[in-house]
C-alpha cells in the first residue's frame, strides 16, 4: 500500500513538474502575403494578436493548451511626409487572473 501511494505521488510529481513555463505567443492577423498593397491614412497595415497559456495549480503552462487574451499590437499608416511612411503603433496589454482553476475546458 504504502509502495503504491509512494508511486502515485512520484509520478504526480513528475508530471506537475514536466508543466511547460506560462508563454504569451503572438501572431500576425492582418494578411502577409508578396503582392503590393497600398494603405490610406487610418489603415491598419499590420495587425498583431497575443495569447497567454493559463497557468495551472502550480504556476506551469495548461496541458490542455488553454488560452487566454493577452493583448495586441496594431500598426496603423498615418499619412507620408516628404518620401517616408509615418505609422502608428498602438499596444493593448490585457491582464488577466485567469488559471485552470476559474475557466471550464
Amino acid at each position: 500500500m504504502k509502495k503504491t501511494s509512494l508511486g502515485i505521488v512520484v509520478a504526480m510529481f513528475l508530471i506537475v513538474a514536466s508543466c511547460a513555463p506560462v508563454e504569451t505567443k503572438t501572431r500576425l492577423v492582418t494578411l502577409a502575403g508578396s503582392q503590393v498593397r497600398s494603405a490610406g491614412p487610418g489603415d491598419v497595415v499590420m495587425s498583431f494578436q497575443s495569447r497567454k497559456a493559463l497557468p495551472n495549480i502550480v504556476g506551469g503552462a495548461d496541458i490542455w493548451g488553454r488560452t487566454t487574451n493577452a493583448g495586441g499590437t496594431t500598426v496603423r499608416f498615418i499619412g507620408a511626409r516628404g518620401s517616408k511612411a509615418v505609422l502608428e503603433r498602438t499596444d493593448v496589454v490585457m491582464e488577466s487572473n485567469a488559471t485552470t482553476m476559474t475557466e471550464s475546458p
